[in-house]
């Protein structure tokens, strides 16, 4: 009987056909549980009203090279659990020789046929190249154990938990029928027979056959439009091979796998154990696509769109890549277009894992732009724009860095950041299609990114500076201090911890208040929450200091004791210097006396000058 793709078509109908599981197809995935429910729907169904037919959704074939032979493009874990429902009752079944002739001709019409006795068996649910799934799925419509179970394959193992879920249902359910204290073999057959044909011929499917794969494709997305898609990734991998020929799909899914394997593998933190919980992997899909198209395809997303800017919003991704015009652009060359895909992810890799070139000096400003930027990616739209020029890259970290400070510190608000990186790197595109060398692109972005970064300043940065709780913006304040202690140990020529994360991770730094939260210095609450009331000190320090005056010898003497020359500096002492650059260092800051709220005041002015001065603020 055909598959009916107008009307439900009932699942023996489905049965019947040879069906493969192409190798782009993601594994069979449903954990035991998602099993178990779908079977006890079934069951409430069978058991509520075995004559009303149970709806399973929709379900999406093409057509393969093999006569009589349909790739499955949606409906694998479906058809799965259904299998292996049949064939598990069907084994049940031949537990009773009365019933056997039946049985063997139900197993050769849905499971396997067999055209003469010489002729091999031929099963109707396989995959097509992966021999070991084959194998077990085989062994599921034979009613064998798996031969071996590998306890590291997270396929098989699904596979096999779906056969004892399964297994289970048919235990509980359907084998065991008692009358008066004894099995009843006539009833339990019955009962047995009965979900048989309720799961052959009132288990329906709305079905959709299409000619090719890309057809197939894009009616599975437009059918799941409103429920759970599978993933853009996913579908450009569907859409990859139904532009490949049958004979190259092997070598394709090598190279999708190697792809596929390098975006999931998770982000080697670069930056110490403070931010090991920063960067677990690469990023979600659909930023990543976005990412791509701006980077790699921004001008066919302007065509497609109207807009300069280039950028894909994650929920047009779908409408884009359906469109035929796009599609003929960037799916004709599948190999060409996986390589782009592969490339884009290696190099957000190694800026996520401050990896650039073997410059010692380039890798620390790189992982500084990791450590303050964390799982922000927008930083990427710009950094990706300029990664294949070495110069430029290097001048783009500069720019970066002083973006995202002032961005972590003061600018907030859904896409404000987002936009303002992507006209940064849409200035690059403008920059090049004008035929600028690279050396003009780099003076020409610096001028344009510092332009931009005093209207921030001025804008945001100061108000909010002024603002600052060192209470209830502890992470703020502690990175301005950080910030600030690498911009010291540079302009003293410290040859250690010039840059951010080399002192994020110092003894555990925690924020101390210079006069303390609680006491009698007769300073306001506002004013002992201010910045300038703020210092770095080592955690054992600061927790062994508790509420301590700022006039106390303890005070005093961890504050002299501390890593950080910007701490050191509030009480400079001649006898504590141990040499020019210690004394370089110290020297940038006013000795504080006694810590009053205009020497709170006067802090807070001074870390901004530095500040101000460093990132070119003031003229």
């Amino acid at each position: 009987m055909a598959i009916n793709e107008a009307n439900p078509t009932p699942f023996e109908d489905i049965l019947r056909r040879k069906k493969l599981i192409p190798v782009y197809q993601r594994d069979f995935v449903w954990e035991e549980s998602l099993v178990e429910n779908f079977l006890a729907a079934l069951y409430d169904a069978f058991e509520t009203d075995g004559r009303k037919s149970y709806f399973a959704g929709a379900m999406v074939f093409c057509k393969s090279k093999k006569p009589d032979t349909l790739f499955v493009i949606d409906g694998q874990q479906r058809i799965t659990v259904l299998y292996t429902l049949i064939s598990e009752i069907l084994q049940e079944g031949k537990q009773y020789p009365e019933y056997q002739r039946f049985v063997y001709q139900a197993e050769g019409e849905l499971i396997a046929s067999q055209k003469g006795l010489r002729e091999k068996e031929e099963f109707n649910w396989q995959h097509e190249k992966n021999q070991e799934v084959s194998r077990c799925l085989r062994q599921i419509g034979k009613g064998e154990d798996f031969d071996t179970v590998d306890e590291g394959n997270e396929l098989i193992n699904n596979l096999a938990d779906c056969r004892r879920a399964v297994r289970d249902f048919v235990e509980d359910k359907l084998k065991y029928i008692q009358t008066k204290g004894r099995l009843d073999r006539k009833n339990a057959f019955d009962k047995l027979e009965k979900f048989y044909r309720y799961v052959r011929e009132e288990v329906s499917v709305v079905c959709s056959v299409e000619e090719n794969l890309e057809e197939g494709i894009n009616v599975f997305t437009r059918l799941n439009a409103g429920g759970k898609p599978l993933g853009h990734l996913e579908l450009i991998k569907g859409w990859l091979f139904s532009n490949t020929p049958e004979e190259k799909w092997y070598e394709l899914d090598n190279s999708w796998s190697e792809f596929w394997d390098k975006f999931n593998r998770p982000i080697k933190n670069p930056v110490g154990r403070v931010q090991a919980k920063n960067l677990p992997y690469l990023m979600g899909e659909a930023t990543f696509l976005t990412y791509f198209f701006f980077i790699r395809h921004g001008d066919l997303v302007s065509e497609k769109y109207g807009d300069p800017d280039g950028f894909l919003p994650a929920n047009k991704l779908s409408p884009f890549l359906l469109d035929k015009k796009v599609h003929a652009k960037i799916f004709q060359s599948p190999d060409k277009f996986l390589d782009e895909l592969s490339d884009f992810t290696e190099k957000i890799i190694r800026v996520r894992e401050g990896r650039y070139d073997d410059n010692a000096d380039h890798q620390n400003r790189l992982k500084d732009v990791v450590a303050l930027s964390k799982n922000q990616t927008q930083p990427l739209l710009f950094l990706l724009r300029c990664y294949d020029q070495p110069k430029l890259f290097i001048a783009a970290v500069e720019i970066a860095l002083r973006w995202i400070f002032v961005f972590t510190i003061a600018i907030t608000g859904k896409g404000t950041t987002g936009l303002e990186w992507r006209k940064l790197s849409r200035y690059i595109v403008e920059l090049r299609q004008k035929a600028h060398s690279e050396d003009s692109i780099i003076e020409e972005t610096k001028e344009y990114a510092q332009r931009r970064l005093k209207i921030f300043w001025e804008t945001a940065f100061i108000s909010k500076y002024g603002d600052l709780d060192i209470e209830k913006d502890k992470p703020k304040v502690k990175n301005i201090l950080l910030v600030l202690e690498a911009i010291v140990r540079k302009r003293s020529n410290e040859p250690n911890g010039q840059f951010y994360h080399q002192n994020l991770d110092q003894q555990k730094c925690h924020v101390d208040h210079l006069a303390p939260k609680k006491g009698n210095h007769g300073i306001s609450e506002d004013i002992v929450q201010q910045i300038g009331n703020a210092a770095l000190l080592e955690g054992s320090t600061n927790t062994a200091l508790q509420n301590k005056s700022f006039a106390s010898m303890e005070k005093k003497q961890a504050l002299q004791q501390s890593y950080f020359y910007t701490t050191r500096g509030i009480v400079y002492d001649e006898a504590n210097v141990t040499g020019p650059v210690h004394e370089r260092a110290v020297s940038q800051f006013k000795t504080i006396e006694d810590m009053t709220a205009d020497a709170i005041e006067n802090r807070q002015r001074e870390i901004l000058a530095i500040l101000e001065e460093d990132f070119g603020i003031r003229d």
